[in-house]
């Protein structure tokens, strides 16, 4: 195809490029179902993608120069969020009270500076941007998790707190 000139070989770099990091995220993502499955979360855990993606996607979060390691971390941050939902499932019972833990954690959120990170530089319009879609996706959670709380729907709470518990430790400089 490169020889044609319809497609130069910058393009098609840039297409294996997005092919290759595709199959790497459904790795990811097959891992994290897997790992779902294990615990009993399988709900939890699509609601925990559509948060992870909707979130990271426009507020940013840590990024590692090096692609294994930044590989490594996602896999620990799906089963450790996993982990921490299937914890809190056992211990406890105060679902106000989980509640009430991710109104904080939401609202901490919203107050958050998007991350940018060296390898995609944003202009201010892009990071404004940013900041007002991910908060309208926060408070679509947040929506959520309130007719979830007042129907008793309790499933999505731990990990909900979980997430954003353990967003926000990544968060940290």
């Amino acid at each position: 195809m490169a020889d044609q000139s319809l497609i130069s070989s910058e393009e098609i770099s840039l297409f294996e490029y997005g092919i290759e990091q595709a199959i790497k995220y459904l790795l990811l993502y097959i891992l994290g179902l897997i790992t779902a499955v294990f615990f009993n979360l399988i709900i939890s855990y699509l609601y925990f993608c559509i948060m992870l993606i909707s979130t990271k996607s426009y507020l940013g979060g840590k990024h590692f120069h090096n692609e294994t390691w930044c590989m490594i971390s996602s896999v620990l941050f799906v089963i450790l969020t996993l982990e921490v939902a299937q914890l809190i499932t056992k211990i406890s019972t105060n679902y106000d009270m989980l509640f009430a833990f991710c109104v904080i954690q939401i609202m901490i959120t919203i107050s958050s500076k998007v991350i940018i990170h060296s390898n995609q530089p944003l202009t201010r319009r892009e990071i404004e941007l940013n900041k007002r879609k991910s908060n309208i996706l926060l408070i679509i959670q947040l929506l959520i998790l309130f007719l979830c709380w007042i129907t008793n729907f309790d499933v999505l709470l731990p990990i909900s707190c979980s997430y954003f518990f353990l967003y926000h430790l990544t968060r940290i400089n």
